[in-house]
């Protein structure tokens, strides 16, 4: 039996049912290092999809990222989108080469285009809508970046946007110029819609939307913030500031006789929802920016739909 077939039946194996020892088969394969990546990814070819089970293993895989880029610089080209795909899931994008960088970005910029001229339904519906978001009145793009202190703005179609504020890793931990931990996350910034920009969050930013509606109305005018539990209404709540000030809210779901209203509710009459976003003109204005100046949207774990 070849290195190649040996490989292949441990690893049809080990996508298998549990088995005793499975641990130390699994142990025994990823210990093969570098060598054995373009060999998954070659299974990945054949089946026309990167499995998870092989992202996992590529990140417990000494040197995977350096062998996954050698694949793109050298291909064969057969594999290099696998390679690309890997290399996003953990958290490696970042190391991209200038001519796979501008790749990728000329295809979100074909994406965009397309969402622009077309209404290109893949580039506004992202796998679903986060339960918490905010809007900010109007076009203020630089205010908003400037009052966050938002940095590495990149352009992003809306599902890669939301995908990546909400729904794959948005928040990784940085050590400081002294040793002390920081916090990076990715944020959103929907393209205007019915006179608003929507901000996708992690949930590392919840604790942060009250003040940030405040600080953002005193630069845009008015900001709103809410917060929809789907499984605990009594959880649900918004709150609108105007001018630097709270205007309305606090408010959780009929919490004041005269408020019993919910989040959804309130944004469609005083802002908008996400839902907004699915018959907006145009989809061309969003983007994907940082909390932290050392940290990329690339620097995160998880392939973004374009």
């Amino acid at each position: 039996m070849t290195m190649r077939d040996e490989i292949r039946s441990t690893v049809e194996e080990l996508r298998g049912t549990y088995f005793d020892g499975k641990g130390a088969v699994e142990r025994e394969l990823l210990d093969r290092g570098a060598p054995l990546v373009p060999e998954l990814l070659e299974i990945a070819a054949e089946e026309g999809t990167l499995p998870y089970t092989f992202k996992r293993w590529f990140e417990k895989i000494g040197g995977a990222a350096d062998e996954l880029l050698r694949v793109r610089r050298e291909g064969p080209g057969r594999l290099r989108r696998y390679a690309l795909e890997a290399l996003a899931s953990i958290g490696a994008a970042h190391r991209l080469d200038r001519r796979d960088r501008a790749a990728v970005e000329r295809l979100v910029r074909l994406r965009l285009k397309y969402a622009a001229d077309d209404g290109d339904d893949l580039a506004r519906w992202p796998r679903y809508w986060p339960g918490f978001w905010m809007t900010v009145r109007g076009d203020g793009l630089k205010a908003i970046t400037a009052e966050l202190g938002l940095h590495h703005l990149t352009r992003a179609t809306v599902p890669m946007g939301v995908h990546a504020a909400v729904m794959e890793e948005h928040s990784i931990t940085v050590t400081g110029p002294a040793g002390e931990r920081q916090y990076a996350e990715r944020i959103f910034i929907s393209p205007p819609v019915e006179g608003w920009r929507i901000l996708f969050l992690g949930h590392e930013s919840l604790g942060h939307l009250t003040d940030w509606a405040k600080r953002l109305s005193r630069v845009c005018g008015e900001a709103h913030a809410y917060y929809n539990d789907e499984y605990d209404s009594d959880d649900s709540s918004w709150y609108i500031a105007r001018d630097g000030a709270r205007h309305r809210g606090p408010f959780a779901f009929e919490d004041e006789e005269d408020e019993k209203a919910d989040p959804d509710t309130v944004a469609t009459y005083m802002s908008v929802t996400p839902d907004a976003l699915m018959l907006a003109d145009d989809l061309s204005d969003g983007w994907l920016a940082t909390t932290h100046p050392e940290v990329t949207p690339w620097h995160f774990k998880g392939a973004l739909p374009i």
